[in-house]
């Protein structure tokens, strides 16, 4: 009787263990889930911004030249 008891007792504990953590993995997995798609987001953000210092590069390479130019004027 003891035993039964005991081992109900410790089947019940495993099955709140196993519960816990399949929780704690589903937990773990949409983290993840939720990490990837803010990396990729901030990829993408990246390399709008390598785009536009792309561009404000071209636009100093312009202003220099007039720069210059003006220069010689003067």
């Amino acid at each position: 009787s003891g035993n039964l008891i005991s081992d109900e007792q410790t089947a019940s504990e495993a099955q709140q263990l196993a519960n816990s953590t399949n929780e704690a993995t589903r937990k773990i997995s949409d983290n993840l889930g939720t990490l990837a798609s803010q990396a990729k987001q901030a990829a993408e953000d990246i390399a709008k911004l390598d785009l536009r210092a792309q561009e404000v590069g071209g636009i100093v390479q312009i202003i220099r030249g007039i720069a210059d130019q003006t220069n010689l004027l003067a």
